[in-house]
């Protein structure tokens, strides 16, 4: 395991697709910020930029298919700013989010997790698909008209699997039209964000140790 991956074990099924995966990058204002999170930062790599240097920004699938992906990085204060415990804090939720985005990742009414990418921060950076929208920002479009009942449908398609998750239901627990349900080309929403901002994800255990479900508390 790289020093990257150090102190970050990879749940079974996730991949390092570093070597798949060019990130388009010259400077860090050359990113498109696609969203900001409590932890973690969301750029996005056009298909077709020309930069002159090729670090990321298309992902590369096994079967010769290019996509657009958007990556998450997670940041830790690094210098004066460090602080021992953010950094335990940010890597457990890092590993939390991993093991319950790859536990969602066969329906595709959540973004599908291609993988973690190495080498854009101290942590593995999460890659996932690119979309358009946010649900507030299609809904808001007026020609063509939104497909409300759509997405209506594939929003509780979603929040009806990760609740009936077997053997370990999940609660999102922080549902928001601004950034947690997004769009894609082909008017289709899809879940994103399975760990809050400020919170981690728990296994609960019985008296006989067997697991009862995901939870969210505050960190």
């Amino acid at each position: 395991m790289s020093d990257a991956l150090s102190g970050v074990p990879l749940p079974p099924g996730v991949e390092d697709i570093t070597p798949r995966v060019q990130l388009y990058r010259v400077s860090r204002y050359q990113f498109q910020a696609a969203g900001v999170g409590g932890s973690a930062d969301i750029f996005s790599v056009p298909i077709g930029i020309k930069c002159m240097i090729d670090t990321r920004g298309i992902y590369h699938a096994k079967n010769g298919s290019t996509t657009e992906v958007a990556v998450k990085c997670f940041r830790i204060p690094t210098g004066d700013d460090k602080d021992e415990e953010y950094e335990q804090k940010t890597r457990k939720k890092l590993i939390q989010e991993l093991d319950i985005w790859q536990a969602l990742n066969k329906t595709p009414h959540i973004v599908e997790l291609f993988g973690v990418l190495q080498g854009v921060g101290p942590l593995p950076a999460l890659v996932c698909r690119w979309c358009t929208w946010n649900l507030q920002s299609y809904l808001e479009r007026i020609n063509p008209p939104p497909k409300h009942i759509q997405m209506m449908t594939d929003t509780l398609q979603g929040l009806s699997y990760m609740h009936e998750l077997t053997p370990d239901p999940v609660v999102h627990g922080d549902i928001k039209s601004t950034g947690n349900i997004l769009v894609t080309l082909d008017e289709r929403a899809i879940i994103c964000d399975l760990v809050a901002p400020g919170c981690v994800a728990i296994r609960l255990e019985n008296s006989l140790g067997h697991h009862l479900s995901w939870q969210l508390i505050d960190t």
